[in-house]
């Protein structure tokens, strides 16, 4: 696990300069093992994911410990999170716009 953090703490320096950006919000880092089983019974299941709670303004990566992480889907869970930390701070109004627009957006 110390190794996934390690690898996550590069990816969030070079997602700041990409972003041009000096300020990345705080997240609690959450590990999980992709499933077989979830994947079989739901269709799917996740490498990393992003969350954010908006009663508390917290923000969450769930990342896996069983297959290989890449920059691109930490990038792009890392948008979610600078996202709501940017847009929403706390609003659970414009959390759903913002949940609602990146769904959009995923699905084009």
């Amino acid at each position: 696990m110390k190794l996934i953090e390690q690898q996550l703490a590069l990816y969030e320096e070079e997602y700041k300069k990409f972003m041009g950006t000096n300020q990345f919000p705080k997240y609690e880092l959450q590990f999980k093992e992709v499933s077989l089983n979830v994947a079989d019974n739901y269709g799917f299941d996740s490498v990393a994911f992003a969350a954010y709670q908006t009663q508390t303004n917290k923000h969450t990566l769930v990342v896996s410990t069983n297959l290989k992480l890449s920059k691109h889907v930490v990038f792009h869970e890392f948008t979610h999170i600078y996202d709501s930390y940017r847009c929403v701070k706390g609003d659970k109004v414009r959390y759903a716009g913002l949940s609602a627009l990146q769904n959009i957006m995923h699905h084009k």
